[in-house]
């Protein structure tokens, strides 16, 4: 087939204008090196005063206490040392007494039975509350499924978190899935509670190489076993796994508690060593506020699918009060997913408890939970929740509905390449991609960082590469800021292929949005100065007062540019816009970057004739798929796809840095580069393999030099 083909009319228009339970006996587990001094640390429940520090060792001390100071190298002050700590078994303790909105430094010293001297290890940091106004760091993974090899290596999950230490947070929040204790074993009759603490100490050295210096807060995944519906003989679990689970979580890992400084569930659980589960809580911290639900307590069925109990009455109106008597400028919810199970994000937020109506979009909230206010989205739109964090899906995606953004975290161990043997989409085949119509959805793997300012929240999708990845370590996939307020000559830009900020390449397509960019009075210029601070023209496509398409130009640095909109002469827009070697980004049939891809099918028949075929339908309700039939056995169906910010890939000619998948079947492609015909256009050619035969809806995975575009859907008769 030829490189070249028609193109659809819909790529045009971004030319000529825009798109726009049981008793547990206390039990030992052995600890896992990772501190000089054996053993590891994590850090908890920081306040506006304290710290709580928990140290695992692998050896019997004597004595052990905490050294800290204002300044490194200057420990003045310590905690009253405990005698006779016992090796695999937690010693934790509170720095307390400290000043708010400061950072200190500290060090473990101890001193092992039969020693005369003390040891230390190396010298941390943490800090405390900040105060209001003042500009922070926070970052969050989810599902690592560490020790399950289709879905993390555990290189790969190390590396993520080092690249979270490397922000500098002042803590970090894992929203679950962590331990995945419901998978120890096959017969879950065998299972005793020594092997629950075991999976979860396991879990310490990697913790440890962030948590020494930032505290950690735990989200309870479903696969955590914290799960009434696990109590029951239709799950298949062992009936002790949730009470097994939440006691060995207490006993590793410090979570906020009800006190002065946090809030939560102040229910005593019998059974609960110590009673709090600490499960469910909030703090407040800079101009923040920061809530973590928790769905599977009192789940009695697997969830998410109906009117059944999730969060139950007592967490509800804690919620509720939580929401409405914060005066915090920003709020953020935590949970791993808002119905527990199911799948999808803002897709899904109209339904049962959440959003009160059912599938069919009736309203029936009032006769489903008669004693609550609202909905949980309405408390959270009508108190002005911030961004609403979830896992489960294994995916990164954003999406806004009714008043409130969504963001799912991404996994951050899988493989995320689709031509590598380790490939994981997510899920077993296509990934979850096709839960997520209405978002913008990136694949694994990374983690995701949020910075707090008085300006704004900047949350960015930081990926991981190992060295034998494709790509980048630390690439920024997928950035946006909400709560800036607006300023004079602001400008926002995105990819005109999925209308999201993923950065851009030399020569690909972006569009700008702003005020007073063009009209009569003169001509609307782009100028671009890369990171060596050399200035070129884009190249202008389109320009109206609110939006300016253009080309940027080739031959940049890659790094932070500075984009700045002229006007009659005049600067009326200037913004920071990161450029990389690529930035892929595919073109779909509705201008959103969501859905269909705006393409063409180009049949090759047994006698080398060709003909174009449609991929999408259009119409005043929306696109959709055109179901593509495969035809006879000596057909060959290609998807030509039109994309931007792709033709600078290095291996252009051998196609080694491009990989496809569609319905998670890897794709020949044929070619991947300038289209030709239009300026900052790219084009893919993909052999659609004869296997999707009867698939239906499938999502097309791109990725090009390590770097992944927004799926698009198609479907496969």
């Amino acid at each position: 087939m030829t490189r070249r083909s028609t193109l659809l009319l819909m790529l045009v228009a971004f030319v000529v204008g825009g798109f726009g339970y049981g008793i547990v006996q206390r039990k030992t587990a052995s600890a896992q090196t990772s501190e000089s001094f054996g053993g590891n640390i994590v850090l908890g429940r920081p306040t506006d005063r304290s710290i709580t520090v928990n140290v695992l060792f692998t050896a019997n001390q004597d004595s052990v206490y905490l050294e800290y100071g204002e300044n490194p190298g200057l420990l003045t002050q310590q905690t009253a040392p405990k005698q006779n700590i016992r090796a695999n078994e937690p010693f934790e303790d509170i720095i307390s007494g400290l000043q708010p909105n400061r950072r200190y430094f500290y060090r473990v010293r101890y001193r092992a039975a039969g020693q005369t001297t003390f040891g230390a290890s190396a010298e941390h940091s943490f800090h405390t509350q900040r105060a209001a106004g003042s500009a922070f760091t926070f970052t969050l993974i989810a599902d690592s499924h560490l020790f399950t090899t289709q879905h993390c290596d555990p290189a790969r999950y190390a590396l993520a978190l080092k690249n979270a230490l490397d922000d500098n947070p002042d803590f970090h929040i894992d929203l679950g899935d962590t331990f995945r204790t419901d998978t120890i074993t096959n017969n879950s009759a065998s299972l005793i509670y020594q092997q629950v603490l075991n999976r979860q100490i396991a879990h310490r050295p990697y913790f440890n190489i962030l948590t020494h210096s930032v505290p950690l807060f735990l989200v309870n995944g479903n696969h955590d076993s914290e799960y009434l519906y696990y109590t029951k003989p239709e799950s298949g679990e062992n009936p002790n796994l949730p009470l097994w689970s939440t006691n060995a979580r207490l006993l590793l890992f410090p979570n906020p508690r009800p006190d002065s400084f946090y809030s939560g569930d102040q229910t005593m659980y019998p059974g609960v060593e110590g009673g709090l589960r600490e499960s469910y809580y909030a703090w407040e911290w800079g101009d923040a506020l920061f809530v973590v639900l928790d769905p599977y307590w009192e789940m009695p069925e697997r969830g998410g699918q109906n009117w059944g109990t999730v969060h139950g009455d007592k967490q509800f109106a804690w919620f509720r009060d939580t929401l409405r008597k914060s005066k915090a400028k920003y709020k953020f919810v935590f949970e791993h997913h808002l119905h527990g199970q199911s799948r999808g994000g803002v897709e899904v937020a109209s339904q049962f408890e959440w959003g009160g109506r059912e599938r069919n979009g009736n309203f029936t909230f009032p006769q489903n939970r008669p004693t609550w206010d609202k909905p949980f989205h309405d408390l959270m739109a009508e108190t002005g929740v911030t961004i609403y964090f979830q896992g489960h899906d294994h995916l990164f995606a954003r999406g806004f509905y009714n008043g409130v953004t969504y963001v799912s975290v991404p996994q951050p161990g899988a493989g995320p390449d689709p031509t590598a043997a380790d490939y994981f989409p997510g899920n077993v085949g296509d990934g979850n991609f096709d839960a997520y119509p209405a978002s913008h959805v990136l694949p694994n793997s990374g983690h995701v960082r949020v910075t707090v300012s008085p300006n704004g929240v900047k949350t960015d999708y930081v990926t991981v590469k190992l060295p034998r990845d494709k790509g980048t370590n630390k690439t920024v996939a997928y950035t946006f800021t909400v709560g800036q307020p607006a300023a004079p000559n602001s400008l926002a830009l995105v990819s005109a292929g999925n209308f999201a900020n993923i950065g851009g390449a030399a020569e690909s397509l972006v569009s700008a949005f702003g005020n007073g960019l063009a009209g009569a009075a003169g001509a609307t210029i782009v100028n671009v100065k890369d990171s060596a601070g050399v200035e070129r023209a884009g190249r202008v496509l389109f320009a109206s007062a609110t939006q300016v398409n253009f080309m940027l130009p080739a031959g940049m640095a890659s790094g932070p540019a500075t984009v700045t909109v002229l006007y009659a002469g005049n600067p009326v827009g200037t913004t920071t816009y990161q450029i990389e070697t690529v930035a892929p980004a595919m073109f779909t049939a509705n201008g959103s970057g969501l859905g269909a891809p705006a393409a063409v099918a180009v049949r090759v028949r047994a006698d080398g004739s060709q003909t174009i075929e449609p991929v999408v339908r259009c119409t005043n309700t929306g696109c959709v798929p055109v179901p593509l039939d495969l035809g006879a056995a000596t057909d060959q169906l290609y998807l030509v796809l039109f994309a931007t910010g792709v033709r600078n890939r290095a291996q252009l000619l051998t196609g080694a840095d491009v990989g496809v998948r569609i319905g998670g079947e890897l794709a020949e492609v044929q070619y991947a580069g300038a289209q030709g015909d239009f300026f900052g256009l790219d084009q893919l050619n993909v052999k659609v393999p004869r296997t999707l035969i009867g698939r239906g809806d499938v999502a097309v995975i791109f990725s090009v030099a390590g770097r992944s575009a927004t799926p698009v859907m198609v479907n496969i008769r």
